[in-house]
């Protein structure tokens, strides 16, 4: 039972990291984006 708890708590947490990762190159992306149109 506990050995399942940490896989469910070690597999929520690389989705957390995944989604942070994926958040910041959309952030970064789309600030690129602004700039360019702001330089524009």
């Amino acid at each position: 039972m506990k050995s399942m708890q940490t896989h469910v708590l070690i597999v929520v947490h690389v989705q957390l990291n995944v989604q942070q990762e994926l958040f910041l190159r959309a952030n970064r992306f789309f600030y690129q984006v602004i700039m360019k149109k702001a330089l524009l």
